[in-house]
């Protein structure tokens, strides 16, 4: 299947003879070219209507593959502009020579456009280089094309330049037609018609051959009420939903993350009420904030025929009753049933959980879950679905309300005429192997595409019968889809896009390896905003702002949402919002894990300080709610060390505090200046009664010295209370008690501290470990990436994100530092003879430097990031492995040897064996290749499934251990 990151390689740039720009093609074939009659007319000086087809060869290049690099085309199928005819203005050429990364698009048909959004890339005038256009595809006309229109105030309508560009749906996933004509009669009507697929083919229908159907399989997204017709495999628990619904005023779906819950409500279940004709559904997510998404989707629902900027009001002010009124959310409903007499409400709130992940405000959260059981409990015509994934059933059961509606109780309501019974949960259970079946066939069947024999059980067997493994399943036939040869879906086809198991993390890996270096290192902070970290469950995805993930990212996000690995939107407040695709994406992807494991303790901390940040902003920023103590502590650490992973709204809300400690500590000193200076003069100056009132005053101050002591010591206690009772052998934990022991340490020094303090404290060092920090080094000004001792341990190298390495005594001191990368610095290797040191980075370099400090020589050559540099036993040799593919072998002075060229993806690591006579090379092209130390390629070890990220030679050489994220 086509997808948005090589589109723009089968976009063509069309030419008259004297190098004007005249218009747009696209590559449906290896050699074949779309575009309008039009658009050749005006390249060969002729009228469009010409009825002959033209023997001169068009003049044209590939804008986004071979700028300027020009070739010629010969005229193959001709339809002349004539608006009488029924098929017009269409052009196919075919390409004497036939250039290196072009990309042919596969064309998709829909029956509904309408609302779709569109993106197209065209040449208007004086814009010979292209530009990118964008808008919203609306219905069909009576010739057949199909209108689209420009709804935002900036960027590039379609005009005049972009016919015979390919139009790309973004909800299709595929291009839908070929941009034809603009309106250009009205200024201020941004309206164009594309020719749609279903026309071209009908035209040309050698196209058939391109043409692939709308995919059924939903991928990472859960089937939705429009996609009912291709929902198989949980009809027997549609059913009793069905049941239910019409019997209970509660009803609970709970199952892990992946097992279909949302798909079964919204494909399942409402399609089947919609026919009945008597039901009202409306539907939303919690989000971050319950109430305001709940007062959109009241509106939404009730006045549907507002503009989008008068139901924001109205939401905005309905949310605030909702909170502040009891009743508020019941009459609102009652009203929207009195508009629809006879009919039943039902009220869907899907990924329940989300009251726990990302609603901070535990106060608003019971309240949101009251108003709901009230509204429930008030009205008789309404029934409350929710879906909740099964790992928050815990948090669920610890509300009352809500574990008596789980358990099939709810507050009596005389005016059910339902059975006694008003509220039933639902565990989604595995599908069985009937069920997965249908999941996988018929779909497929409906669009006239079979299965390869024997395929279908070949994927059953690799999805068994785990309920988590459904999306991936999806996935896997999504992409599986887009291989599909003559009709059908093969092994062939199923084998590269990797199966069910790899499919989604080679998929992640390939779009991740086409980023830049610069981007790779923002992807790693765009994504670990977008994870939640569990506590006590798994990892789950959160919606992150444009802010919190940084606006000069968000060029990346929306590529990132283009290769389908992120999905964006708008908040309640319009923002722009970013969440992962789904969260199987955090639990199949390598890269992702990894990234979290590293930042894990910074996300924890981060979450904490947003709840903190809230609580501020409630109370009126006031000073008041600003960090103190070893909260404070704890955020200027994480501000010094990952200052530009906080939001502005964060950096503030630290400085501020920050701030305030300061102005504090000066009033406080002040006030004992003042203090000594009125009893000196007031000793000499003044009677016994002038001094009586300077000592009241010194009290005074003493006063509010000891009061500040005194909540010093309650936040110690209550940072005590909090890690008695969290007690773990964490990681976590004990760096939180580290840290409260260097808060102690200062207290004690100023003696400030109560005597049962350092007792508590003493009671869980002693319980937790016999270990003690012995130095921090601490002179970095970002995160330090790696640490290394020298082979005699004397001497320690840290690599950072501040660009330097440091070398340092084993006693902390610091001896020198490195400068001279122009990126973060990864790692530093000493030799094995301790003489040298090597030092990679993002710069794509690698520096050699003697233990003093000297530079020798930086090593040149690689074309991505250096992602391992390894010496050999002996020393003798240096292996540099590289996201470019390949592996160089240097000697220690700089010297280049060798070049090891075979690996097809990124090469992550090179290892050398115990001897040093062979070198392991592992990458992202599922292989580890085995190589003499003279660059000799002996062999290569395939049967990964997935990347591979390490090979590692047992201590006498006999085996390699390789991991991969198979």
């Amino acid at each position: 299947m086509t997808t948005i990151l090589n589109f723009d390689r089968s976009i063509v740039r069309i030419y008259s003879q004297s190098n004007q720009v005249k218009g747009a093609g696209f590559l449906v074939s290896e050699n074949q070219i779309l575009t309008c009659a039009h658009v050749v007319a005006l390249a060969l000086g002729i009228n469009g209507n010409t009825a002959e087809m033209q023997t001169t060869e068009v003049k044209l290049d590939f804008p986004q593959v071979a700028p300027g690099k020009f070739m010629t085309a010969k005229v193959i199928f001709w339809l002349p502009v004539n608006p009488q005819a029924a098929l017009e203005d269409i052009a196919v050429l075919e390409l004497t020579t036939i250039p290196n990364n072009i990309s042919p698009v596969r064309l998709m048909t829909s029956e509904e456009y309408w609302g779709h959004n569109f993106r197209a890339f065209g040449f208007p005038k004086g814009k010979q280089n292209g530009v990118w256009a964008n808008g919203v595809l609306r219905g069909g006309t009576a010739n057949g094309w199909v209108q689209l229109e420009d709804i935002d105030n900036t960027g590039y309508a379609l005009q005049e330049g972009f016919s015979g560009t390919p139009v790309w749906d973004e909800s299709l996933e595929g291009v839908v037609g070929m941009a034809v004509a603009a309106e250009k009669q009205q200024l201020d009507t941004k309206a164009a018609f594309i020719i749609p697929t279903n026309l071209l083919m009908a035209a040309w229908p050698q196209l058939q051959e391109r043409l692939i159907a709308s995919c059924p399989y939903k991928g990472l997204f859960a089937f939705r009420e429009g996609d009912a017709e291709y929902f198989f495999g949980r009809e027997a628990i549609a059913g009793q939903l069905m049941a239910a619904v019409a019997r209970q005023q509660f009803v609970a779906v709970i199952g892990p993350s992946g097992s279909g819950k949302s798909s079964v409500v919204f494909a399942g279940l409402i399609p089947q009420l919609r026919s009945q004709g008597n039901w009202q559904i409306e539907q939303f997510r919690p989000k971050a904030h319950p109430f305001d998404e709940m007062a959109r989707a009241l509106v939404r629902f009730k006045q549907p025929e507002n503009k989008e900027t008068v139901q924001e009001i109205e939401a905005l002010q309905l949310s605030m009753l909702l909170e502040e009124k009891e009743s508020t959310l019941s009459t609102w409903l009652a009203s929207i049933l009195e508009k629809h007499p006879g009919s039943h409400l039902l009220l869907v709130v899907d990924q329940f959980e989300e009251i726990y992940t990302l609603c901070t405000d535990g106060e608003k959260r019971v309240l949101f879950l009251e108003r709901l059981l009230n509204a429930v409990a008030n009205i008789p015509d309404l029934t409350l679905v929710i879906t909740l994934r099964a790992d928050f059933l815990g948090y669920a059961l610890s509300d009352r309300s809500l574990a008596d509606a789980l358990q099939g109780t709810l507050p009596p309501n005389p005016s059910f005429k339902g059975g006694s019974k008003r509220s039933v949960t639902y565990f989604l259970g595995p599908m069985n192997s009937q069920e997965l079946q249908s999941v996988i066939e018929l779909p497929a069947q409906k669009l006239g595409v079979q299965l390869e024999s024997g395929l279908t059980e070949r994927i059953l067997k690799d999805v068994e019968r785990s309920p988590g493994n459904l999306p991936l399943l999806e996935f896997a036939l999504e992409r599986l889809w887009g291989k599909q040869s003559n009709g059908q879906l093969t092994h062939e086809g199923y084998e590269e896009v990797g199966g069910v198991e790899k499919a989604l993390a080679s998929y992640a890996d390939d779009v991740y390896e086409k980023l830049t270096d610069a981007d790779r290192e923002k992807t790693e902070r765009v994504f670990i905003q977008l994870v939640q970290p569990g506590m006590g469950t798994e990892d789950t995805r959160k919606v992150a702002t444009r802010a919190e993930v940084g606006v000069d990212n968000w060029d990346l996000v929306r590529r990132l949402a283009d290769g389908r690995l992120v999905v964006t939107g708008r908040d309640e407040t319009g923002e722009e919002t970013v969440e992962v695709i789904h969260e199987a994406l955090i639990r199949e992807w390598g890269m992702l894990r990894g990234w979290m494991a590293v930042s894990r303790e910074f996300r924890v901390w981060q979450e904490k300080l947003k709840g903190r940040l809230a609580e501020w902003e409630d109370k009126g920023k006031d000073d008041g709610a600003l960090l103190r103590g070893l909260l404070l502590v704890e955020a200027e650490k994480w501000h010094q060390e990952r200052l530009s992973e906080l939001s502005q709204e964060e950096r503030v809300f630290i400085q501020l505090s920050l701030a305030l400690r300061d102005r504090e500590q000066k009033q406080r000193q002040r006030g004992r200046q003042l203090t000594v200076l009125g009893l000196t003069v007031g000793l000499v100056l003044v009677s016994g009664a002038g001094i009586w009132s300077e000592l009241q005053r010194r009290q005074a101050v003493e006063s509010e010295q000891r009061a500040i002591i005194s909540e010093k010591n309650a936040d110690m206690r209550a940072e005590i209370a909090t890690l008695e009772s969290r007690f773990d052998e964490s990681l976590e934990t004990q760096l939180d008690i580290i840290r409260l022991g260097k808060q102690l340490k200062k207290l004690q020094n100023d003696r400030q501290i109560k005597p049962d303090i350092p007792f508590r404290t003493a009671g869980i060092l002693q319980e937790m470990t016999n270990w003690r920090e012995y130095k921090r080094l601490e002179e970095h000004l970002q995160p330090v990436i790696s640490a290394e001792f020298s082979p005699d341990g004397e001497l320690i190298a840290t690599a950072s994100f501040d660009k330097t390495v440091k070398l340092w005594k084993r006693d902390g001191t610091l001896v020198k530092t490195l400068l001279g990368h122009q990126g973060s610095v990864i790692s530093a290797e000493f030799s094995p003879d301790g003489e040298l040191i090597a030092t990679r980075s993002v710069d794509k370099t690698v520096k050699l430097w003697k233990p003093d400090g000297t530079l020798v020589k930086t090593l040149l050559g690689h074309q991505a990031e250096v992602k391992s540099v390894e010496f050999s036993p002996d020393g003798e040799l240096i292996a540099t492995a590289s996201f470019d593919k390949t592996v160089k072998l240097w000697k220690p002075d700089g010297t280049l040897v060798k070049t090891l060229l075979g690996h097809q993806g990124s090469v992550i690591s090179a290892e050398f064996s115990p001897d040093g006579e062979l070198i392991a090379t592992a990458s992202f092209d599922k292989t580890v290749k085995l190589w003499k130390a003279d660059g000799t390629l002996v062999k290569t070890l395939s049967g990964h499934q997935g990347s591979v990220y390490s090979a590692e030679f047992s201590p006498d050489g006999e085996l390699i251990a390789t991991a991969s994220a198979d």
